[in-house]
């Protein structure tokens, strides 16, 4: 689900934030599929393609309207039979197309990998603790310093080395 102009939460089967790039690209490549070619209008077996059980259904909500897609057996070529949901008409999908959309809506793919989430420049406060013992610093308007330094003449730090830190955490790298 969309939580904002760029961010996406996952809602099931568990909540949890999820990737903005890779969610973004699912719905991009959901929005650019488009059939190989048309099969039937008016499927009256759709098990005959794999589409009464499909592999792979996939909605989206736009504007309170849902649209989704079905996708059923897979043929020897590669090309995979699809379908709107609520709807018979059968096509053939790439193979590329299917695997890309089903590569990308696994949950293990679309949760976001950040550790903490929230503006890095926003941080005022950082306080590290490892086998080495604790660092604490804050931004001033000069600035990073260490609180408390054994030596105030001590007390100024390195910005750019504070940054790559934070860019770690809020960026998962």
């Amino acid at each position: 689900r969309r939580k904002g102009e760029k961010e996406w939460e996952l809602v099931k089967p568990f909540a949890a934030p999820a990737d903005e790039l890779d969610a973004g690209d699912l719905v991009s490549q959901l929005r650019d599929a488009g059939a190989e070619s048309f099969v039937e209008d008016q499927a009256a077996d759709l098990a005959r393609y794999g589409l009464d059980r499909p592999v792979l259904t996939v909605q989206v909500q736009v504007k309170g309207v849902t649209q989704g897609v079905r996708f059923g057996k897979v043929l020897p070529d590669g090309k995979v039979y699809a379908a709107r949901v609520d709807d018979s008409e059968v096509t053939l999908v790439p193979k590329a197309t299917f695997e890309g959309i089903d590569r990308k809506a696994s949950t293990a793919d679309l949760r976001g990998s950040k550790l903490v989430t929230f503006a890095g420049d926003r941080i005022t406060y950082l306080e590290v603790k490892n086998s080495h013992g604790t660092m604490t610093l804050q931004k001033t308007s000069a600035g990073w310093e260490f609180v408390n330094p054994s030596d105030p003449k001590k007390k100024k730090v390195k910005s750019e080395e504070v940054q790559v830190i934070i860019d770690k955490l809020t960026l998962g790298g």
